[in-house]
């Protein structure tokens, strides 16, 4: 939808609409937190606060590098998240720092998804498919295409 509302006119401020939406979703999770508005409020802010980050994020001319690394290993992010918070909350739980203010759990576990992502996307994600690239253009791999096929006959 952003694509296509961009097509058709450009965001005039581009960064003025990105810290829009950022600061719009930071105070809808603050309300939410502080019990100001309820769980199905919040989510009818945090939605057209998540429409103006990424109209501002589309919109800029440089994008910062930190929304590229997100971008580049997000797909790691989705998957090895849960491994990650879960390692430092059991080192949490094994220090005795689980009793810390909950914003600062949250923002730690946050941290470690986040960033336990962004490494396994770099020494994980990327290596193997460079090696799958590299082996699919070996001159010794031999394509699928190239594979012999014996024809099956009726006996």
């Amino acid at each position: 939808a952003v694509a296509y509302v961009m097509r058709r006119s450009p965001v005039a401020a581009a960064r003025l609409t990105l810290a829009a939406g950022g600061m719009l979703f930071a105070v809808a999770g603050v309300a939410e937190d502080r019990g100001l508005i309820d769980y199905d409020r919040a989510r009818l802010i945090y939605a057209p606060a998540s429409v103006l980050i990424v109209f501002g994020a589309a919109a800029t001319k440089r994008t910062p590098a930190i929304f590229r690394a997100l971008g580049r290993a997000s797909y790691s992010i989705y998957l090895f998240q849960f491994v990650f918070i879960g390692v430092v909350w059991q080192l949490l739980l094994v220090t005795g720092l689980d009793s810390a203010p909950p914003w600062l759990s949250f923002m730690l576990l946050s941290l470690a998804g986040v960033a336990g992502g962004i490494a396994a996307s770099r020494r994980l994600e990327y290596p193997l498919m460079r090696l799958v690239r590299r082996e699919r253009r070996s001159p010794t791999a031999l394509p699928s295409a190239a594979l012999p096929i014996r024809p099956t006959t009726p006996n």
